[in-house]
């Protein structure tokens, strides 16, 4: 993935934003594995593949699985991901020990 976003602020609160060109020479099966501790969206090709996270408990997140095989296509192809990091306490983050 290349990183695309700004460069961290003194905001806490950030948008990032990570691009994967490729090309296929056939359609094969796919699925993206993603984790972000806050909010992320992908896209695959311009269409809208899968958002989270889901709810979990600190300590105890997980990745994501996204099925992306529909939205390939022989030829160039798109992944697009945007991660917002809030970095507040929320019923997604609460700040605790390593």
């Amino acid at each position: 993935m290349t990183w695309i976003g700004p460069q961290k602020t003194a905001n806490s609160h950030s948008s990032l934003q990570f691009r994967k060109e490729f090309e296929l020479t056939k359609i094969v099966p796919a699925e993206i594995r993603i984790f972000a501790v806050d909010r992320y969206v992908v896209y695959v090709n311009g269409q809208l593949v899968g958002r989270g996270p889901r709810r979990f408990y600190p300590g105890q997140g997980r990745y994501y699985t996204h099925d992306c095989s529909a939205n390939l296509q022989p030829g160039k192809n798109c992944i697009a991901v945007m991660v917002n990091n809030c970095q507040d306490e929320s019923f997604l983050h609460v700040a605790a020990e390593p």
